[in-house]
């Protein structure tokens, strides 16, 4: 109707109004081509075409009105209908399993276990093929330690739909709280089979094999993980621990490795960044780097990553600020950097964690400034929570600032 005014009367406000729908209609097609995206469907910026869309709808509603009364009856039913079911589309029926289910996983939200518990029985009784309402309950078991309890629903969980991925992850991270790690990673890796393209399977077998010390495998579990989600802190966070333990337990090359003899992982994260990491592998005037050389710049790389990504995490902050302190390499060192990410460590732990203190010191004494390095390590050391092992290490530390001497270790 309105298209038959505009043709027949043509009107400026009418133009306007019909322009200004086509143009809104054509800006959520490009965005939806651009972005393909599930909240795409919302399109709160089409809000505004709602006015011309009211506009258009009274006009067809009077080009209706005079058409005659049996199309007019016919319209009312068809727009009676349509509005019903728009209506009955989002009613929440509050007995119903989905809606236990959400107000369950809002109470665990609040920390509100145990109110919890009663609205996921209830929806798994409702509907026992629920896997949602089947995943919270295994998470509320598990965080209140009834692991025993938790591993059985898990694997009520499979044995119902075993080509689920979620629930393996589920039997995964009870058996890894209980202890049994080998039967863990077995499971996760069913999950990856699974959903390959799942990061949170990824990464939840790389953490295992992280744990295991099965470093060449979490190396390889965290790649997929970033194949699938390349921003995220935490597959970067594990990748760089793996590759800093091959690095540890790597025997030194005797000579610069190439580009054929390296692995992806050296391949990918080294040889691609000489100029950034100022390792020149082609010099004949260079010391040689060896693996575990170039593995600890890969890990460099990743860290450096994970403190862009997550900028209020201490842990990665910490360890990098160590690895650039402390390296024996001295191309791999940046005691300005290394200083500047060890005072952050302080002030997101309110310089409480001793390992973090110790950190600080040694990149104090990385910069020359071994007055303030003796007395940061002398703080770690007497701090309650400093553990044996620690304190040993900041005596050999102290006892190196004292002669103006940074510290090196591996």
């Amino acid at each position: 109707g309105c298209l038959l005014r505009m043709i027949r009367e043509p009107e400026l406000a009418l133009l306007l109004l019909l322009g200004f729908t086509i143009a809104m209609l054509l800006g959520i097609l490009h965005l939806n081509l651009m972005v393909p995206a599930y909240p795409q469907a919302k399109a709160f910026f089409g809000y505004s075409a709602l006015i011309p869309l009211c506009v258009f709808a009274a006009i067809g509603w009077r080009f209706v009105a005079k058409a005659g009364r049996s199309l007019r009856v016919a319209t009312g039913i068809i727009l009676a209908i349509w509005a019903i079911n728009s209506y009955a589309t989002f009613w929440v029926q509050g007995t119903s399993a989905a809606a236990q289910t959400s107000v369950a996983r809002e109470l665990m939200n609040e920390g509100q276990h145990a109110q919890a518990l009663p609205y996921l029985i209830s929806a798994l009784e409702k509907d026992p093929d629920n896997a949602a309402a089947r995943s919270f309950l295994v998470s509320l078991l598990t965080d209140s330690g009834q692991l025993t309890n938790a591993a059985e629903v898990a694997r009520e969980g499979i044995k119902a739909h075993p080509e689920r991925a979620v629930c393996h992850m589920d039997l995964s991270g009870v058996l890894d709280k209980l202890a049994q790690k080998a039967e863990a990673v077995n499971e996760i890796r069913r999950a990856t089979e699974l959903a390959p393209d799942n990061p949170e399977a990824r990464l939840q077998l790389a953490s295992h094999l992280l744990e295991m010390h099965r470093d060449a495998e979490a190396i390889t579990a965290c790649r997929e993980a970033l194949r699938v989600l390349p921003t995220d802190p935490e597959a970067h966070n594990i990748l760089a621990y793996s590759l800093l333990n091959q690095a540890r337990v790597s025997e030194a090359s005797p000579a610069p490795p190439n580009r054929e003899a390296l692995d992806p992982v050296v391949t990918e994260d080294c040889l691609n960044l000489n100029l950034s990491l100022n390792l020149n592998l082609s010099s004949r005037n260079a010391t040689p780097f060896s693996r575990p050389d170039l593995l600890t710049a890969s890990a460099i790389t990743h860290f450096r990553l994970v403190t862009k990504l997550a900028p209020r995490s201490a842990d990665p902050l910490n360890a990098l600020a160590w690895i650039l302190s402390t390296y024996p390499r001295a191309e791999l060192r940046n005691g300005a950097e290394a200083l500047d990410l060890a005072k952050r460590a302080c002030a997101i732990t309110k310089e409480s964690d001793p390992a973090v203190l110790a950190t600080l010191a040694a990149a104090y004494a990385e910069n020359g400034q071994f007055t303030q390095a003796v007395e940061t390590a002398d703080r770690a050391a007497k701090s309650s929570s400093v553990n044996s092992r620690l304190r040993e290490r900041l005596g050999g530390m102290t006892e190196a600032f004292r002669q103006n001497t940074p510290y090196r270790q591996m």
